[in-house]
């Protein structure tokens, strides 16, 4: 899955970064920002793809720490001004 992340980032990146596309843009943000707590700790972004949400977070005053699998997708967060982390190891555990 991993590797198939990597193979299309390019594409999701520019996907991603269009405003006004996708339910992101139109409705899901905000809804999704209404029920994150306040800024205090760390905030952590688990699957933080290129940091479209953690952008947003951080323009709210949190501090973010992102974590994704695919090196291609940190690198597009980091070249914004992201804080992400890349996790080769990064696997579901088998329970």
């Amino acid at each position: 899955m991993r590797r198939a992340w990597d193979d299309e980032a390019a594409n999701w990146i520019r996907w991603a970064r269009a405003p006004g596309h996708d339910s992101y843009w139109r409705f899901h943000a905000a809804r999704f920002l209404e029920l994150i707590p306040p800024p205090g700790r760390l905030t952590l972004d688990l699957g933080s793809g290129e940091g479209r949400l953690a952008r947003d977070l951080r323009a709210r005053g949190h501090r973010v720490l992102e974590l994704d699998g695919s090196l291609a997708m940190v690198s597009a967060s980091v070249a914004l001004g992201g804080q992400a982390v890349w996790s080769p190891t990064w696997r579901r555990s088998r329970s």
